[in-house]
């Protein structure tokens, strides 16, 4: 624990996880809190505008800054807060505690490549970072409006006969699965489902609704997750027990306009060594759709 010294480090979120790996979700969050725990006062701390990012910047430190997601209604006279935050064109942008709008510095640009408020605030987290680095402003929204995303990461790889396929196959909980959900911006087959790691998969009822169909993997997760949307109407594919039977499934119901997207809202383990085999399973099983 004590040879943990950035400059700079940044906790985005903090959701339920790996619960069957600890006995509590503050042990949980015990382990995350270990990097700022011996930050030293020159160093930076990045939270979430939130009670735990709040709570974090009493433990931290460092100096601590903010990300915020947006501003709500009408942009007030000075923002009560130091770090980011988005307007509601999307813009991030840097301002000083006290400081007037006038006073603040554009870090994110309106149009980014990949897709979703998720990805937005990411950026906007690592945009801050790299200001407090030392980073020039303009280089930094010329990288951001250039950036096609990391791999495995609601990554759109393939499209073929207008159809988009994202491989997000390291969305292993139920809430990253419903912002992938949200983020995609036309009608989408998603393929769900996996091994349980103790997680309450509520998260997701609020999108269940959006996909034009659920495709689903054999797993302890899917044995849970199938019986919960089928409770609610919400018709379900599979459980399959190879990928390429999965995205055969998923092929049948696609149409030019759509995307398949994988993101599975549960472990890899039994199907798959780890969740990036998941991924490139997936991605082999589309090309071969071709």
């Amino acid at each position: 624990r004590n040879l943990l010294h950035p400059k700079i480090c940044g906790i985005t979120n903090l959701m339920h996880d790996h619960q069957n790996r600890y006995k509590s979700f503050g042990d949980y969050e015990a382990d995350k809190t270990v990097l700022i725990e011996n930050l030293s006062p020159e160093a930076f701390s990045v939270f979430p505008d939130d009670a735990f990012g709040r709570k974090w910047a009493g433990i931290s430190n460092g100096k601590s800054f903010f990300v915020r997601d947006f501003v709500r209604e009408s942009e007030p006279d000075r923002l009560d807060f130091q770090g980011a935050y988005l307007d509601k064109k999307g813009r991030g942008w840097f301002i000083s505690t006290g400081d007037k709008p006038e006073n603040r510095v554009q870090l994110l640009p309106e149009n980014l490549m990949v897709p979703g408020m998720p990805f937005r605030i990411n950026t906007l987290f690592a945009s801050l970072m790299a200001k407090l680095w030392g980073v020039g402003a303009d280089e930094i929204i010329k990288s951001a409006s250039t950036f096609p995303g990391v791999a495995y990461r609601m990554e759109m790889f393939l499209e073929s006969g207008g159809i988009r396929y994202y491989d997000d196959t390291t969305a292993t909980i139920p809430d990253a699965c419903a912002a992938a959900v949200r983020a995609m911006e036309r009608p989408v087959i998603l393929i769900a489902g996996g091994t349980d790691k103790n997680l309450d998969f509520a998260p997701f009822d609020s999108v269940a609704s959006i996909p034009k169909k659920i495709i689903m993997l054999k797993g302890s997760a899917s044995e849970t997750w199938i019986p919960r949307l089928k409770s609610t109407g919400i018709e379900v594919d599979g459980p399959f027990d190879s990928m390429d039977k999965a995205v055969a499934a998923a092929a049948h119901y696609t149409v030019p306009g759509d995307a398949v997207l994988l993101s599975p809202g549960a472990t890899s383990f039994g199907m798959f060594q780890h969740e990036f085999k998941r991924g490139d399973a997936f991605k082999k099983a589309c090309r071969d759709l071709k």
